[in-house]
């Protein structure tokens, strides 16, 4: 008989109301492996609240007031005697993320009323949460790996390793519970199965990296642009983002270009395109460059207005052979070797502080984001962040006061962790919003300052609370944008708190001028269109 989707609501309710990872894992493996074999993969996904896998083109583009506008808290007459299904609820998801042009709005919202006609008070609970992505019972997708590898009775390390590999955890899921690790030995590193990329840890100062002996590092330029994965096989060429999205169609010229360079080999790439002026190839802000990975239409204009580099800087797979476990001076040295005609990374190696630095600054006159120190002996992590990379970036930094924090998910389950940061408009006395961040807390920080906003709350809706702006922040960035989002007209990019200013009154904050004025400043680095 098929689950019910009832049934996975009360696993949610319950995960909701226990706070002990272990009881947590116990609960979803069981329900896992009561499941049958073809409901497994929407099961994780729909539990996780990310209905669709990360390598899935689909998304559900359904906001909180498209979510409002069909009465969903109104008592409901159910249309049909069977009870929704796990596979229904997925089926219904899919048709709202396949649904698009003229007219698309209405037709959403018809399906909904539907889906939602369908479906118990409980049910229409976390239908609500899987779409807007805040399920808010503490399991995320790493909690999800220990489940499956305890349902399955297998090792944690090996399905962790595989979701790094493969973005599909959910067919991971059916694979390790249909046909344990004879099922999973069907994913293996292949071109055009997208792996999550390795990341690097942040490094504060350099004065911070030296308090050891140091010894010899590769140095590369950080390159402010989008992190992509380039898969050929044969005269087939695919580009994807960090996220897993095949991105090949934003960046024609760069498929192009790997095919005519690299004609004779199949291989994995690693490495960063970013936008550059055509007069001097100096870079542009990063938003620029995202002019050209959202658009589908108008891709041959923007190639004239907005010309891209590529810098690659590892190699993952070459022909056969999977590459993880070499060192990445071994890997660079193949890069090299095959990408004869492409652009790689610059860089040095060196262990001296002062050389070092001197490449640091001179990164950043160059209109890059800072510089990366990698260890020559490194293997490939694939979706770890380990201490092998650091990165080193300049920060900027403002005062501004927060107005307003979302509740949190997963493991800030219960907190108010999402902050909403304002500059303050000198003349009128009023702030506005330049961005947002949960970064930068520890979990007791969290937990008082959920306290402290909580006793100065204005109003709240469901998911957000506003407060009077009381409580300042130090905050650090990496840029300034220009955003139609927010009525101040700019968003702080890669925003992080690095402080509270309890000795700071909110009338004291960086202005919107302020603002401005280093908005303008990046241009002395960057280009401009």
């Amino acid at each position: 008989m098929p689950t019910s989707f009832l049934n996975l609501a009360k696993l949610c309710d319950k995960l909701e109301k226990i706070s002990k990872t272990k009881e947590k894992i116990a609960l979803l493996s069981n329900f896992l492996r009561s499941l049958n074999p073809y409901e497994i993969e929407p099961a994780v996904f729909l539990i996780i609240g990310t209905p669709f896998a990360e390598s899935d083109s689909q998304t559900l583009d359904i906001s909180w007031r498209s979510i409002l506008e069909t009465n969903y808290t109104a008592k409901q007459t159910t249309l049909f005697n069977q009870p929704l299904t796990i596979r229904a609820v997925h089926e219904y998801f899919s048709k709202l993320a396949q649904i698009s042009g003229s007219g698309a709005r209405k037709k959403r919202k018809r399906l909904l009323e539907m889906l939602f006609r369908e479906s118990s008070p409980l049910e229409r609970k976390f239908l609500v949460r899987m779409i807007l992505g805040e399920m808010r019972h503490g399991v995320a997708k790493g909690l999800m790996i220990k489940a499956i590898a305890e349902a399955a009775h297998l090792d944690y390390s090996l399905i962790k390793r595989l979701s790094a590999i493969y973005g599909n955890i959910g067919e991971i899921a059916r694979l390790a519970l249909v046909g344990g690790e004879e099922g999973l030995s069907k994913i293996e590193v292949a071109p055009f199965t997208p792996i999550k990329p390795m990341l690097a840890e942040n490094l504060d100062s350099l004065d911070e990296l030296f308090k050891k002996p140091v010894s010899p590092m590769a140095i590369e330029y950080k390159y402010d642009g989008v992190r992509v994965q380039i898969h050929k096989k044969a005269d087939k060429v695919h580009i994807y983002s960090r996220r897993l999205k095949d991105i090949t169609s934003s960046f024609p010229e760069i498929a192009d270009l790997i095919k005519k360079t690299i004609p004779n080999h199949s291989c994995i790439l690693d490495g960063e395109i970013i936008a550059i002026r055509r007069n001097d190839q100096r870079p542009l802000p990063f938003q620029e460059l995202m002019r050209r990975f959202k658009r589908i239409h108008e891709v041959q204009r923007l190639r004239q207005e907005i010309p891209v580099q590529l810098y690659l800087f590892d190699i993952l797979l070459l022909d056969d052979k999977i590459l993880f476990d070499y060192p990445y001076q071994e890997r660079w040295n193949i890069l090299a070797t095959i990408c004869k005609g492409l652009t790689l990374a610059y860089r040095i190696i060196s262990s001296e502080k002062e050389e070092i630095t001197r490449f640091y600054q001179a990164a950043l006159a160059a209109g890059h984001e800072g510089i990366l120190l990698k260890k020559l002996n490194s293997p490939y992590s694939p979706g770890e962040r380990k201490k092998e990379w650091l990165k080193l970036k300049e920060a900027i930094h403002a005062d501004l006061v927060i107005i307003a924090a979302d509740w949190g998910s997963g493991r800030r389950t219960g907190w108010l962790s999402n902050y909403h940061l304002a500059a303050l408009d000198p003349l009128k006395g009023t702030f506005h919003e330049v961005g947002k961040t949960f970064k930068g807390l520890t979990d007791e920080e969290f937990q008082d300052m959920t306290a402290n906003l909580q006793k100065i709350k204005t109003y709240e809706t469901q998911y957000t609370v506003y407060v009077k702006p009381q409580i300042v922040v130090e905050v650090a960035f990496n840029e300034i944008q220009k955003s139609p989002q927010y009525p101040a007209g700019y968003a702080l990019r890669f925003a992080r708190i690095k402080r509270i200013r309890l000795d700071k009154d909110p009338s004291e904050v960086t202005s919107l001028d302020e603002i401005a004025y280093l908005y303008e400043r990046q241009f002395e680095k960057k280009a401009r269109i």
